[in-house]
């Protein structure tokens, strides 16, 4: 009898079949909190819940919620003397959705420069590579009365971008590219002077390199680096700049995932 369970299982293998628990089941943390799905003998694991940045798509209606920091170092050129380093405190959600789609939002905010966005995207597998189309639509807002100025501002955006993710052992790599997009911008300083621009205006380009993990116990911290290359008004309209031309400056960001 035995021998002949054996081959019969060795003919299932040669034909390539491989138990539940192998090819498409979920492995579950001892505490529950954190998973890895092999969705293909050979493939990249997938991981449950699905990170923020990574564009792999969350299973559906899986979720992950986020805070941290970011920080914009603006040229000495376009501030003056005024503050170079904007740091940000930044919030975000992201909701997986059937076929593939996820939904998100995205929030910073530091009194002077604040945004929220909503945005949705798709993401696909080319090999162990994963391909993401995303866009955001939102708002900023901005706010300072400080050194003799009182001035407002807010405006309207799009930032349309593409994203892709290298899994390196433990750690997702990903690689964002957007559009910076304005719809409108309104300036108010003091009590009677406004300033409104409606046209669309390409305000410039965002580049972001963030690396995530998971650990153990369900968290996902990140870290990362960018380079904007933007119209001064888009993130430093408090500096005033008359400056027209687009500059490039840094931005760095960490944090971590719920």
């Amino acid at each position: 009898m035995k021998p002949a369970l054996v081959g019969a299982l060795g003919v299932l293998g040669a034909l390539g079949w491989t138990s539940p628990t192998r090819a498409g089941a979920t492995a579950t943390a001892s505490d529950g909190s954190a998973s890895v799905t092999p969705s293909d003998v050979g493939a990249t694991p997938k991981l449950r819940p699905a990170l923020l940045h990574y564009p792999e798509s969350p299973g559906a209606f899986d979720w992950r919620a986020g805070a941290g920091v970011l920080v914009d170092v603006l040229p000495t050129r376009v501030v003056e003397s005024e503050q170079r380093q904007i740091p940000q405190i930044t919030g975000a959600l992201r909701l997986g959705l059937p076929a593939n789609f996820s939904a998100s939002v995205r929030a910073r905010a530091i009194v002077i420069s604040n945004q929220l966005e909503l945005g949705a995207g798709w993401s696909a597998h080319v090999g162990p590579v994963s391909v993401a189309l995303q866009n955001h639509v939102g708002a900023w807002f901005g706010a300072v009365g400080v050194d003799g100025f009182d001035a407002t501002a807010w405006g309207l955006l799009e930032t349309p971008g593409v994203s892709v993710g290298i899994p390196w052992r433990d750690l997702r790599l990903s690689l964002t590219e957007e559009a910076v997009i304005s719809f409108s911008q309104h300036t108010t300083l003091g009590d009677a002077t406004t300033a409104r621009r409606r046209a669309v205006t390409f305000s410039g380009t965002a580049s972001t390199l963030v690396v995530e993990t998971l650990l153990r116990g369900g968290g996902a911290p990140w870290f990362g680096f960018g380079l904007l290359w933007t119209q001064p008004d888009y993130q430093a309209w408090l500096a005033f700049s008359d400056e027209r031309a687009r500059i490039l400056y840094p931005r760095f960001v960490a944090g971590y995932g719920f």
